[in-house]
């Protein structure tokens, strides 16, 4: 920092860059957040045109339990080459940074779909400072595999969250509900490259001798919470992340094949007893891999179904619109885990395949639920063409995140340890 900028205040000293890879709704939530809490300066990367420019006119406007409010952000289109940054005019009641975002970037959220994920990875490899860190806070296995293909194992990080968000429309976002975020303490080894990387950081870096470089895990941390989210670090996140997944297995397959909301299936005896088979199918493979679940995963589902009676998921909304699912990452991810443990989950493949088929015929038009689950208010989105999954918007409502898994998320797995990074986890 020279003298000019420490003395005069009209020259701002830089913030923390943190890059959003993403221009959804659960993107625009943490952008929101980090932005309007002054703490870092926020890039929102993507290729959507819509949302790139509602978001470079106005930055993001945000609908939640105080109110309506916007927040700066710059924007980054992955179309338009790189590492051009632009700054945006922002809306009247949030001034602008006053200064560019740096590029490259210490730290990277990642919250694109997760058929998304290696195509954010590639377009993410040249903004990643050398010492930086990508964390990705999607939902599904293989997240992690896929980003550290590119980025590197020492460069990638995981996190699960229990927000939940519905983007109205380009840039602006409805929040249903903010939940607790789970960051897993960075375990692996870093790089001499991280030390210069950490010192942007302040009083969150490690010390130089520390060889977990939890800096940039607990900096983020720190933001989160003095943006108003609720923020746990933990060593180890399996616990959380599994029983996540059994939640999402076992409600989002059997609403959208149903075309149902979330509560209706524990108005169905059959989908009822699918979706209790499918979440312990999920909590079988994870003790074969050595994650013991607290509690039954069958009674977590049915109380997030219960908190979540209304919501429409959004494997449904996708069915609905003829785009693709997460269902690979999702019941195909344990399905595969499941054989290399010679672990049966008949309920999780059938919902698998039943959910692939459902794919086809909702993209030729022959889906039967596709007339149902579009009766009424259906909540869809952004159609899934980008790598932020957003660059042929639909004027309908688009919903997503984990709502109603605070409890789950906030479950430690106590004693356990740390192998090799976090590729464990898809492996």
């Amino acid at each position: 920092m020279t003298d000019t900028q420490a003395s005069d205040p009209q020259v701002p000293v830089a913030a923390p860059a943190v890059l959003i890879v993403g221009t959804g709704a659960m993107a625009s939530l943490f952008a929101g957040y980090l932005a309007r809490s002054g703490q870092v300066a926020v890039t929102m990367a993507g290729s959507w045109p819509a949302g790139l420019e509602a978001l470079q006119q106005r930055g993001v406007i945000v609908e939640d339990e105080a109110g309506t409010w916007s927040a700066p952000v710059s924007v980054l289109s992955f179309e338009a080459g790189l590492p051009t940054v632009g700054v945006p005019s922002y809306g009247a009641r949030v001034p602008p940074a006053g200064h560019p975002t740096p590029v490259p970037f210490p730290l990277a959220l990642v919250l694109v779909k997760s058929y998304q994920t290696a195509a954010a990875a590639r377009r993410l490899q040249p903004l990643l400072a050398p010492g930086g860190l990508a964390i990705s806070l999607q939902n599904g296995l293989g997240n992690d595999r896929r980003l550290a293909r590119f980025l590197g194992r020492c460069r990638v990080n995981l996190g699960v969250t229990d927000c939940g968000a519905t983007l109205i429309e380009p840039g602006r976002v409805r929040v249903g509900g903010l939940g607790i975020t789970v960051l897993a303490a960075c375990g692996v080894g870093r790089s001499p490259a991280t030390e210069a990387t950490d010192r942007v950081f302040g009083k969150s870096a490690p010390p130089r001798n520390d060889p977990t470089g939890t800096g940039l895990v607990w900096a983020l941390a720190d933001w989160l919470t003095a943006a108003g989210l609720e923020v746990e670090v933990l060593e180890d996140i399996r616990a959380a992340v599994w029983r996540k997944l059994a939640v999402n297995c076992a409600i989002n397959a059997n609403a959208a094949l149903r075309g149902v909301v979330n509560g209706a299936l524990l108005e169905d005896r059959v989908a009822r007893a699918s979706l209790c088979r499918a979440a312990r199918e999920v909590g079988d493979v994870a003790a074969a891999g050595g994650v013991r679940l607290p509690g039954d995963p069958a009674l977590a589902a049915i109380e997030v179904a219960r908190r979540t009676a209304g919501n429409r998921c959004s494997m449904l909304q996708d069915l609905a619109r003829g785009m693709p699912t997460e269902v690979d990452a999702l019941n195909g991810a344990v399905v595969q885990l499941a054989r290399r443990h010679g672990v049966p989950t008949p309920e999780n493949e059938r919902l698998w395949r039943a959910v692939r088929l459902a794919e086809r015929r909702a993209r030729q038009g022959a889906w039967p639920g596709r007339q149902r689950a579009s009766r009424g208010s259906v909540e869809a989105g952004p159609a899934a063409a980008g790598a932020d999954g957003a660059d042929a918007w639909r004027p309908e409502r688009a919903t997503t995140g984990a709502t109603g898994l605070g409890q789950a998320l906030s479950t430690r797995a106590a004693g356990a340890t740390r192998r090799g990074g976090l590729s464990w986890l898809s492996k």
